[in-house]
């Protein structure tokens, strides 16, 4: 076997006894260290998801630039060859639904060449890349962008790259990595609890930048991400969210069907909150002397529980548009589900004022560029009172 050619292995229930096996890229080993199988292929960098319509796992390997998939006893299915791996080995592959057609296909990295093989093992695009220190380097996938389309993370000598899942297209292309490589690939976590993916990246001095890099979204657009991804196999279910190890992992291509990849269920990185408000009543009583009291409500129809501060406005519709009266913060969060208790808005200096209506905007309100909460729907951000107020 070549000297420098890659391996990894890790463990998982391939065979679906309940019993986790060790996975290598030519042999299957018992918890006990006892062979299952041997198949007499070269070892290498591994990866596991279901191919075919067997409720079992297969491997993908891939070693010394070739690709092979092999069945849960070891008998190889298919193979397929890199181009562009420049006689190098070829990294840990990475397993997802690159285009969408509920089937998983296979990324791998080069030492020129990014490429990503479908289910049959037919290739269907490649981007050239630049990994010259070891053509080892593995990759990531999530989607960013909630549409349900997986986009490729891969972080080479010099570039930060994402590619579109299904055509390889240049979404993102940052100069802002550098990396002597050698089996790193870039993680996705929510490392800032933002609600929001970023991707994690690290650097040597190759061209200028050390250390861990974190890259995240400008707009805060991304997709919520888990807040760990805590090993070179991730696999989603091998890992709970609080950091503990399952006993027994429930079988991830029973559910994801993925390997170093987030989830790419559309819109569901996570899960989002809702805001919504209500105005339960108005007292005019002290409206001669220009008070008005408003009492409110809001809530969170969602599935996510809403830990940041909240800021509710109150507006006049007037003949001259909409005038803010006052606001208030609501700093207690808001769990999923819930309605919290009416509070109170208490508006003075409003002897002259024509109100047709009185709107409460809700984190800014519907689509709103000042809203900072990220929500499953910001169309229901606004309520209205329906009548006119102090009005003689």
């Amino acid at each position: 076997m070549p000297s420098n050619v890659g391996t990894t292995s890790f463990a998982v229930d391939l065979d679906l006894d309940g019993t986790q096996e060790l996975v290598v890229g030519n042999a299957l080993y018992d918890p006990d260290g006892a062979t299952i199988w041997s198949n007499g292929e070269q070892d290498g960098y591994v990866a596991v998801g279901n191919f075919d319509t067997d409720p079992e796992g297969e491997i993908i390997v891939n070693t010394s630039g070739n690709l092979r998939l092999q069945d849960t006893d070891g008998t190889v299915l298919w193979r397929a060859s890199m181009s562009g791996s420049g006689g190098s080995y070829g990294g840990p592959p990475t397993v997802a639904d690159f285009d969408g057609d509920g089937l998983p296909e296979v990324g791998v990295a080069g030492m020129s060449n990014y490429t990503v093989f479908d289910t049959d093992g037919k290739k269907m695009w490649e981007k050239k890349t630049q990994d010259a220190s070891s053509g080892n380097t593995g990759s990531s996938v999530f989607d960013f962008e909630g549409d349900g389309i997986a986009e490729a993370v891969y972080a080479d000598e010099t570039r930060l790259w994402v590619f579109n899942g299904p055509d390889g297209a240049v979404k993102l292309e940052s100069t802002e990595h550098s990396n002597a490589t050698w089996t790193e690939y870039p993680a996705i976590a929510d490392v800032d609890n933002d609600g929001h993916a970023e991707i994690v990246v690290a650097n040597t001095n190759y061209t200028g930048h050390t250390g861990f890099y974190v890259f995240g979204d400008a707009d805060s657009s991304w997709q919520p991400g888990r807040k760990i991804w805590n090993q070179h196999a991730y696999h989603i279910t091998n890992v709970n969210d609080d950091g503990t190890i399952p006993a027994v992992a429930d079988i991830n291509w029973a559910t994801y069907n993925n390997f170093r990849s987030g989830d790419l269920t559309a819109g569901s990185g996570g899960v989002f909150s809702d805001l919504i408000g209500t105005i339960e009543e108005v007292c005019e009583a002290l409206c001669d002397q220009g008070r008005l009291f408003v009492y409110v409500r809001v809530g969170n129809q969602g599935y996510q529980d809403i830990e940041d501060e909240v800021e509710l406005t109150l507006y006049a519709d007037t003949p001259e548009g909409e005038k803010r009266m006052t606001s208030l913060v609501i700093t207690s969060g808001i769990p999923a589900g819930q309605m919290l208790d009416s509070v109170v808005f208490e508006v003075s200096g409003i002897e002259d004022w024509d109100i047709r209506d009185l709107i409460l905007k809700v984190d800014g309100g519907n689509e709103s560029e000042d809203s900072t909460e990220t929500e499953c729907d910001e169309t229901n951000n606004e309520a209205r009172w329906g009548a006119m107020v102090c009005f003689e």
